[in-house]
């Protein structure tokens, strides 16, 4: 079912004001993807990001 990523169609003006909706922190653009500061990552499908928190995967980082 992954078939993404795309590239996001929406105007600038609206990505800029896109958060996470779990973290509320600011949103980016990066390869398909809308990823978090805080690491949260919500795929970009036929152009349009999937903001809903059922869609989110978490970016793990090795820490230690």
């Amino acid at each position: 079912m992954e078939s993404f990523p795309t590239k996001c169609r929406l105007p600038a003006e609206a990505l800029d004001r896109l958060i996470c909706p779990m973290c509320r922190v600011s949103v980016r653009e990066n390869e398909g993807w809308m990823v978090g500061a805080c690491g949260h990552r919500f795929p970009i499908v036929n152009g349009v990001p999937h903001m809903a928190e059922e869609f989110a995967k978490r970016e793990v980082s090795d820490v230690g």
